[in-house]
């Protein structure tokens, strides 16, 4: 009867390093958020905005090389368009992803009980907590900052001249600027709410309650007692609306001619 040596081998393949553990639960959630029809419903709907607006960009651009700058249209600044799109637009398919993936990220584990799972491995907190705001950031970003990059990139290709080119370049950079305010907001702040139950139901609806209350309160207040003040109460869009008006701002400067610049 032969005797087979049952005793310790050393593991003999690929070390992988530690600080990569993260990408593991990502793939989980991305993986579970990609199964569901409604996420691809969103980022598919995401694109229809941006389509839109591109159409309104090269009238407005067009009409005004037609009938020369003086030419006043109803339709805002053509550059401005980028904007509306990210934030006006944007915003709503954001948080629908926020509130599909987002806030059962962490609820869903609580649930099933799968940090025994987790941390049976060399998983640290910060790797689970990257874990799960990684996907979500990934799809926010991609149903927010990827449309509105590409219309960049068609404000970019309608360029008629250096001074197009150079203002299609600074506002692509300024999107990118506003996108850790989306981040921000849609990611991190919907993840670390699951953490509060075990229940994604209840998750979803806190966090539903906390962006659209948050709005209501803040707009809706300061309009019926006509105090700009009580806008102070939309704690989360107010950030990102003022970044907006901000980069906005710029970006109106970025497009003025270099003399209507100077003359100012």
């Amino acid at each position: 009867m032969p005797i087979r040596d049952m005793g310790y081998r050393p593991y003999k393949g690929v070390l992988l390093p530690h600080r990569g553990r993260y990408w593991a639960i990502a793939r989980r959630v991305l993986a579970g958020a990609w199964s569901a029809r409604m996420v691809k419903l969103i980022l598919a709907g995401a694109l229809f905005p941006m389509v839109g607006l591109g159409v309104a960009m090269y009238i407005k651009l067009k009409l005004e090389k037609l009938t020369g700058s003086s030419f006043k249209m109803d339709l805002d600044d053509a550059d401005h368009l980028v904007f509306i799109l990210y934030y006006w637009c944007q915003l709503w398919f954001a948080f629908g992803l926020s509130q599909r993936v987002g806030a059962p990220a962490i609820a869903d584990d609580i649930r099933t009980g799968a940090f025994s799972f987790y941390f049976s491995r060399p998983v640290s907190r910060a790797h689970y907590v990257a874990g799960k705001i990684l996907p979500v950031a990934l799809l926010v970003a991609m149903a927010s900052t990827v449309p509105a990059l590409l219309l960049c990139l068609f404000r970019l290709g309608i360029a008629s001249d250096g001074d197009d080119v150079w203002v299609a370049l600074k506002l692509m950079g300024a999107t990118l600027a506003l996108t850790p305010f989306y981040l921000g907001i849609f990611a991190v702040l919907p993840v670390c709410l699951g953490a509060l139950s075990g229940r994604s139901k209840a998750v979803q609806y806190l966090w539903s309650g906390v962006f659209f209350l948050s709005c209501i309160a803040g707009e809706g207040l300061a309009a019926a007692a006509d105090e700009p003040m009580l806008e102070a109460l939309d704690a989360i869009s107010l950030v990102a609306s003022w970044a907006c008006e901000q980069l906005t701002v710029t970006a109106a400067a970025m497009a003025m001619p270099p003399a209507a610049a100077a003359a100012r």
